[in-house]
């Protein structure tokens, strides 16, 4: 290759980091390590990760062979320049007669291996070297600096997205630990009901104890479904956060960085860390054991709640309609969110299993002598015969799996004896942009302050 200036480093970068955002995890890695491979006009470029503690074996996870991928193999480090960049070399490159140089490293041998570049990998999730990059030839690497260079940034690059997968990875094992732990949970939870209903019965105040476990058991799902929730709402942030990260790492190493753009960079970085601050600041209210009455609008509290459910809403093509009028209360705000939660997750779940094309649901606030709260879907309403018994424990129109019937038992039980108010559903028929809808409508009566 020959001699680059700045410009053209530029220009191969911007090519090589052409990559649709949406790809993660080794997607995106393959289409990194292909742009590399054209664009340096490399016939082989890997990355790879060491299989064990003791740095002896590099299993690739994506290979660049010729003109397409190849299949992953693991290779013995032993005698081989992969074995100086795991153990400690910044950038690892022989632009010419490396099989001389590494007589026993019979695959270099095999391939005809003229020039090889390295770089380690590493990812601020874990310690130590995570992976290595690795470029090789059959002809010699001319401009060896240059060849530095952009592998050291390509190596920072990729640090950056293994480290999100990383992350992601991190963030999916808990989401999945939690939702195992949920299931233990809820069997363990219907193993002491049915030990316990003969016992209470007989015993000590039966109506206290089961409302005290339905209750747990209510909130482990809903928990469940949280986490899930801000496992969603944090992949964009995250990405972003990552990506303007990477930006300032280019800037800086082709030295086109300026004051104003590093203050824009990390007000951005602030931005997003800031949102993700405030997730979990949200979700810790709602789960928090200290109930507290407090002063809040009905117009902020439903921003809360779709704070929360925004992306499955978003991903099932939900549309929320609000009509609503600016009032605020003296109640229990959290206790309020979880009711409107579970009304709002029970209408999602019929739109979704009754297959509606249009899907809607409407929410309206009216002010008169008490705060009336009207959420109204058009999932075809109730079977009449079963609308005296929705409050009902363990009552459900759900299959077993998908429902326990505790949601709104419990969201009835929240708003009459907590927040001293009263709710009700009916089906309704009604109009909407010329159109004939029918659907479940669930209205919540509360006073102005309890």
């Amino acid at each position: 290759m020959p001699q680059v200036n700045k410009k053209d480093i530029l220009k191969i970068i911007s090519s090589i980091l052409d990559i649709d955002q949406r790809l993660t995890g080794i997607d995106y890695l393959k289409e990194f390590i292909k742009n590399i491979a054209l664009n340096l006009d490399v016939k082989y470029a890997l990355i790879g990760h060491p299989t064990g503690d003791s740095l002896s074996e590099l299993k690739t996870d994506v290979v660049w062979a010729v003109n397409d991928f190849a299949d992953n193999f693991v290779y013995n480090l032993k005698d081989t320049p992969c074995e100086l960049v795991l153990t400690g070399e910044r950038v690892c490159i022989h632009d010419k007669n490396v099989i001389k140089d590494f007589p026993d490293d019979k695959l270099l041998q095999d391939m005809g291996i003229e020039a090889y570049i390295g770089a380690p990998v590493v990812s601020r999730t874990k310690t130590g070297v995570s992976s290595i990059l690795v470029l090789l030839d059959d002809k010699t690497m001319e401009n060896k600096d240059f060849f530095v260079s952009i592998v050291e940034f390509l190596a920072l690059r990729a640090s950056a997205e293994i480290t999100q997968h990383h992350i992601d990875e991190s963030l999916q094992h808990k989401v999945d630990q939690r939702t195992l732990e949920l299931k233990k949970a809820k069997i363990e939870i219907e193993k002491i009901n049915k030990n316990l209903e003969k016992r209470i019965k007989e015993e000590i105040n039966e109506n206290k104890i089961k409302q005290q476990i339905i209750f747990h058991q209510s909130k482990m799902a809903a928990m469940g479904e949280m986490i899930e929730n801000i496992a969603h709402q944090w992949r964009q942030p995250l990405s972003v956060i990552s990506t303007s990260a990477t930006g300032l790492i280019l800037k800086s190493e082709i030295s086109t960085l300026n004051k104003e753009e590093i203050v824009n960079t990390m007000e951005c970085i602030n931005n997003h860390t800031q949102y993700l601050s405030h997730t979990i600041d949200d979700f810790r209210k709602f789960f928090s054991l200290k109930k507290e009455k407090n002063t809040f609008c009905l117009k902020d509290s439903i921003k809360k709640v779709f704070k929360l459910l925004s992306s499955e809403f978003a991903n099932s093509n939900i549309n929320i309609i609000e009509n609503t009028q600016e009032v605020c209360i003296i109640s229990y705000e959290y206790e309020l969110i979880q009711v409107l939660i579970n009304i709002l997750n029970n209408a999602k779940d019929q739109l979704l299993e009754k297959e509606i094309k249009e899907k809607y649901i409407f929410i309206d606030i009216k002010v008169k002598e008490n705060v009336e709260i009207s959420i109204k879907d058009n999932a075809q309403g109730i079977p009449t015969k079963l609308l005296h018994k929705i409050f009902k424990q363990h009552f459900t129109t759900k299959s077993k799996q998908n429902g326990t019937g505790i949601g709104l038992y419990m969201s009835n039980m929240i708003i009459t004896k907590n927040l001293k108010g009263e709710i009700t559903v009916s089906n309704k028929k009604f109009t909407y942009n010329n159109t004939d809808y029918k659907g479940a409508e669930f209205k919540i009566i509360l006073p102005h302050k309890i």
